[in-house]
């Protein structure tokens, strides 16, 4: 296949995709903090002979596939999605379809006890509740815009590349490395910038659900399913990042061997 068509299609079709890994289990709770795990990812590589280091060779294909730390970080962020976004499906289609016998859900956060600390008990604890989930919101919001940028800001430079590389000769492979080097130190500045923006806004948004135990203790439905919808947004984060970091590796080490 060209080497320009490869290059698109592949960025195309992995970097903003999800495949499904797993079922989910009953009662399930993300017991933990995601702002190191944003801290642990692997970032993407500067150039072409940064992503060759980050390849191994799979004997069962004979190709290239990333590390096992790349591809891990990718998984188990994948995993986590997956078990949570089926459980809010699943509370969806409960609440659409009750039992003969259930109450009809009640409108904004429950009335009384909310969790075994007391929160949510009476109108002071309720304004707290409140406050608490319109800042993990706001901070949300933030997150959402700050993704959307950082894929914007790749198609476009991405559209640019591939002009380059359309008006250049196949056989010049020095001009092509050169052209693709400079798209991938553009992403890695681009990624190290957004990644501490991205950072402040898990860690408003850690504070928040580890003050209401990850919504271990937290007895209200409602509440529980907003803790989770707060840590899919942190997981959607940390997947934009961790398929950056692996695509980009891909399209280095690819054409590192056209050298």
């Amino acid at each position: 296949m060209n080497i320009k068509l490869r290059f698109l299609i592949a960025l195309i079709l992995f970097l903003f995709t999800n495949n499904i890994y797993s079922q989910p289990r009953n009662g399930f709770i993300l017991n933990r903090d995601l702002t190191p795990v944003l801290d642990s990812l692997v970032s993407p590589p500067g150039n072409c002979d940064e992503a060759w280091s980050l390849v191994i060779f799979d004997t069962l294909t004979n190709g290239f596939v990333v590390v096992n730390q790349v591809e891990d970080q990718n998984k188990k962020i994948q995993d986590n999605i997956t078990e949570i976004t089926s459980i809010l499906d699943q509370k969806k289609t409960d609440t659409n379809n009750p039992p003969p016998s259930a109450k009809p859900p009640s409108k904004g956060l429950p009335p009384g006890n909310h969790d075994q600390h007391g929160r949510g008990n009476g109108a002071e604890e309720f304004k707290d509740v409140w406050e608490d989930f319109q800042d993990a919101n706001l901070a949300m919001i933030n997150m959402t815009e700050i993704r959307e940028q950082f894929k914007d800001e790749i198609k476009d430079m991405q559209s640019k590349v591939n002009e380059k590389l359309h008006n250049t000769l196949e056989s010049d492979r020095k001009a092509h490395i050169n052209i693709i080097n400079k798209f991938m130190k553009f992403t890695e500045e681009q990624y190290e910038k957004h990644k501490l923006t991205l950072r402040e806004n898990l860690k408003k948004v850690d504070a928040v659900v580890k003050k209401y135990d990850y919504g271990d203790a937290v007895k209200s439905s409602k509440i529980r399913s907003e803790i989770l919808k707060m840590q899919l947004s942190q997981l959607e984060s940390l997947k934009l990042l961790s398929n950056i970091t692996k695509e980009f590796i891909l399209i280095g080490s690819n054409f590192y061997r056209e050298k």
